[in-house]
């Protein structure tokens, strides 16, 4: 099996961030990621290389379909959870929690359609602390339709544009919020710490932009706050009219 610390030294390299993002979107060759990275294809093949055990590839990490010269490639999910797991310095109960979150078909399929691993980990330590928010604020999660609005909002902080594309992403960004949440419905303490860990972690990324992950997430909850402070305060006039 691939030691860890590989994994985390790989991900420490800019040109294997740039490059590998591609191959978590989706399944794709060597040859299309250098067009579309601008990375070597001699590069690429150098950082898969550190995820060999015994010759081969290891699955656990990189799936390959097919066969041939030009064959498509896939990372897995285990990758970010053991880099994750390195980084951070995870006990077992924070690993698999963060394992369980991301096995969830949805919070998989949000996270990868993000086109860099900061954005992936903004993303992911958005739905950890919403998802904490969503079970401790109420004992019940709210309507879809309410918690899409919210999300709405939120999604655009970053982008004016309301069309399809954001309406798509913020359906997915709802689903994934709900995945998220059943996990940690047992699991708050250890939730928040994983949460914590995230926050306070040194990610390999530009310099403003663990500032900007962790300033996403917390603007996001304050506009879920107020969403919810509304709400409340329309439930009560309700039961004072009647």
């Amino acid at each position: 099996m691939v030691e860890k610390d590989k994994i985390k030294k790989l991900f420490e390299s800019s040109t294997f961030r740039k490059h590998s993002i591609y191959f978590y979107q989706e399944q794709k060759s060597v040859s299309e990621v250098t067009r579309e990275s601008g990375v070597s294809r001699s590069t690429i093949y150098d950082h898969f290389d550190m995820l060999k055990k015994e010759g081969y590839y290891d699955s656990d990490y990189l799936l390959v379909k097919g066969g041939g010269r030009d064959v498509p490639y896939k990372l897995t999910q285990k990758i970010l959870v053991d880099w994750l797991d390195e980084l951070l310095s995870l006990n077992r109960k924070e690993r698999n929690l963060l394992n369980k979150i991301i096995q969830k078909e949805k919070v998989d399929s949000l996270l990868r359609s993000f086109s860099s691993w900061d954005a992936v980990i903004m993303m992911l330590g958005g739905l950890l602390t919403d998802a904490i928010f969503f079970e401790k604020k109420i004992e019940e999660i709210p309507p879809k339709d309410i918690l899409s609005k919210g999300t709405l909002a939120s999604m655009q902080t970053f982008t004016e544009r309301e069309d399809k594309e954001l309406v798509e992403r913020n359906k997915r960004l709802v689903n994934a919020i709900y995945e998220a949440s059943e996990p940690i419905t047992k699991s708050f303490e250890t939730a928040e710490k994983l949460l914590q860990k995230m926050l306070n972690a040194k990610f390999p990324f530009d310099s403003e932009k663990p500032v900007r992950i962790i300033h996403s997430m917390i603007l996001t909850n304050f506009k879920y706050a107020k969403l919810f402070e509304r709400l409340e305060n329309i439930k009560e006039t309700e039961l004072n009219q009647k």
